[in-house]
């Protein structure tokens, strides 16, 4: 595969997990929170998740689920 794509392919994958990564830390230390106190004074909300200029390959994506076992990765 060319490296240019496969490097603007590998950027489409990262660039998902980045802007989903301040949701679910958001939510992480929401629930963490319930733990204490201070569950009604200090939660936090989360942004909206901007939009991703990049698009995974499909084709991609179905050579790693089909490469990867059901006890892998929970996939069917």
């Amino acid at each position: 595969m060319d490296t240019a794509i496969s490097r603007w392919k590998h950027l489409a994958y990262n660039a998902t997990d980045v802007v989903h990564l301040e949701a679910l830390m958001v939510q992480a230390y929401n629930l963490k929170l319930h733990e204490t106190p201070f569950r009604n004074s200090h939660q936090l909300t989360a942004s909206d998740v901007p939009a991703i200029p990049f698009k995974a390959d499909q084709e991609t994506i179905r050579r790693l689920k089909c490469s990867a076992t059901s006890s892998d990765y929970g996939w069917r």
